[in-house]
């Protein structure tokens, strides 16, 4: 075999080998790059997933601590309602205790517009206990609306996460 056919063998062996090896080199890259788009799918699917699961915890702890604090300003209105009730009806009891005694002695009707009246000084600081816990109630409303806007925000942080994950795969899958 003279040099000339030598070298024109190993031309064509070395275009068979490099092209081989291109195919391979691509076969290689293609499964690389499925790979890595599927575990992109996979870290996407699995931020999906406990996100989803934080939020529901997060949904589920304000609305059972909303439900708690509603409970007990629910049981405070109404003791305080209950308080308020047995002293009308025990102011009733005097008053009619007190027309009687006027017809009876003017000293004994003033000591029992006394009686009457005394209860009566405390009916405001009632009615004020009553506008606090009123106060609470809205408090609690806007400690609501509070962590419902936190969360349309974890959403919105979520939503970029996976476009931007996204923008990666197309990028991959061209």
């Amino acid at each position: 075999m003279d040099e000339k056919t030598f070298k024109k063998l190993l031309a064509e062996q070395t275009k068979v080998i490099t092209q081989e090896m291109d195919k391979r080199f691509s076969a290689q890259d293609n499964r690389i790059d499925t790979r890595f788009v599927e575990q992109d799918k996979n870290i996407a699917k699995t931020m999906d997933t406990r996100f989803a699961e934080q939020s529901k915890g997060l949904v589920k702890t304000m609305d059972d601590r909303f439900v708690e604090q509603n409970k007990k300003v629910d049981k405070r209105f109404k003791e305080q309602e209950t308080t308020i009730d047995t002293q009308l009806e025990e102011q009733d009891i005097l008053m009619q205790q007190y027309v009687g005694a006027l017809g009876e002695n003017y000293q004994a009707s003033l000591k029992a517009a006394l009686e009457v009246y005394t209860p009566l000084l405390v009916l405001p600081e009632k009615v004020r206990n009553l506008e606090e816990t009123l106060q609470e109630v809205k408090q609690v409303g806007e400690i609501t609306l509070e962590h419902v806007a936190q969360l349309t925000e974890n959403q919105t942080v979520t939503n970029v996460t996976l476009q931007h994950y996204e923008e990666r795969i197309k990028v991959l899958e061209r």
